[in-house]
């Protein structure tokens, strides 16, 4: 599992972007989100993540590929950041 994680690090690192959100009671949580059109590699980054959802966005614009997004918040993104925090 060592080596995905150091997968999933160096491709949200170059590619993804982490935050955090308010939620209605004025907490903040943890979120990374991965966009991108490679599905595959999208798809194994949020089986990684444990994510249970991925969207699929239509092309905008002549030539354009479809994309694959996934987001993760809560305690889920909090774990998953702290896997990968030493290979990053």
């Amino acid at each position: 599992m060592t080596s995905d994680w150091a997968w999933l690090a160096g491709l949200l690192e170059g590619e993804g972007t982490f935050g955090s959100v308010d939620n209605r009671n004025g907490k903040l949580y943890g979120r990374i989100g991965l966009r991108m059109a490679d599905g595959d590699v999208v798809e194994r980054a949020a089986t990684l993540m444990g994510a249970n959802h991925i969207r699929h966005e239509a092309p905008h614009g002549l030539g354009r590929k479809a994309l694959h997004v996934v987001i993760l918040g809560g305690q889920r993104a909090r774990r998953v950041m702290e896997e990968i925090l030493p290979y990053m």
